[in-house]
């Protein structure tokens, strides 16, 4: 009858939810006051809208791209049922993003007594639906207030629609000169503004949308001139040649 789970000090224990999903490592919050303030101390948060969606998606997934149209009798029913899938996931994942930031507001303002949270690392995972709000509002918190040092935004296409996710016009952030951000990963992403962020060395763009001019290209060079490494992974240049002079 004894609870050894809950006897193991608070190291061994944010060992084990560090190898958790992000979402279920919070939710232990709930178990018991000895659980509570545990998940603050995680460092590296993950929320992945892949870990959202049930099993039942990939299946409709998987009966859609291989059978032939003409013999599948409920096909609208089908991509209905896609379409619902896409958008529980989204809705499960902006609340509990929305959640996560409801409670930690109080500290980041100094009114809880335990401090601002610390995250080192941010990785997000998205479909690029109309959640972009609740989306930049996390992101922003986390560079302005968290201190993040290492960002992944990711957006997913939806099964039946291309997309891109946009930043707001002031960027990732509110005070990039402040910014502890050092590396940062944007997939299916427009180009955000980039200067200011001086700690920032390491870059990688992924899968940009093809309607991202050639400038945004060359001011990643000319605005940002403390990168060390800069990585273009599958970005179709369609609208003209980017010419670097950099040593």
């Amino acid at each position: 009858g004894d609870d050894r789970l809950s006897a193991l000090t608070d190291d061994l224990l944010l060992l084990i939810l560090r190898r958790m999903d992000t979402r279920p490592a919070l939710a232990t919050a709930a178990l018991s006051k000895r659980w509570t303030g545990l998940p603050r101390g995680l460092d590296s948060l993950n929320f992945r809208v892949s870990e959202i969606l049930p099993p039942r998606y990939y299946r409709c997934i998987r009966i859609h791209s291989e059978a032939n149209y003409g013999f599948i009798i409920n096909f609208r029913v089908l991509c209905a049922n896609i379409r619902r899938y896409e958008r529980r996931a989204m809705r499960s994942m902006v609340a509990s993003i929305n959640n996560f930031l409801d409670s930690n507001a109080d500290n980041d303002h100094g009114h809880g007594g335990q401090g601002p949270r610390r995250v080192r690392t941010l990785r997000l995972e998205f479909f690029a639906t109309p959640c972009s709000s609740s989306i930049n509002r996390f992101i922003a918190k986390a560079v302005d207030v968290w201190g993040v040092e290492d960002l992944e935004v990711s957006a997913k296409a939806t099964y039946f629609q291309q997309g891109a996710h946009s930043f707001p016009c002031h960027g990732l952030g509110n005070d990039p000169h402040k910014s502890r951000l050092r590396s940062l990963k944007l997939a299916a992403c427009y180009i955000p503004p980039l200067q200011g962020f001086h700690s920032l060395t390491s870059l990688v763009l992924q899968d940009l949308p093809d309607s991202t001019p050639t400038a945004a290209y060359v001011a990643v060079f000319t605005l940002s001139p403390q990168l060390q490494a800069l990585h273009l992974k599958s970005c179709d240049l369609n609208q003209g040649v980017v010419a670097v002079n950099a040593p």
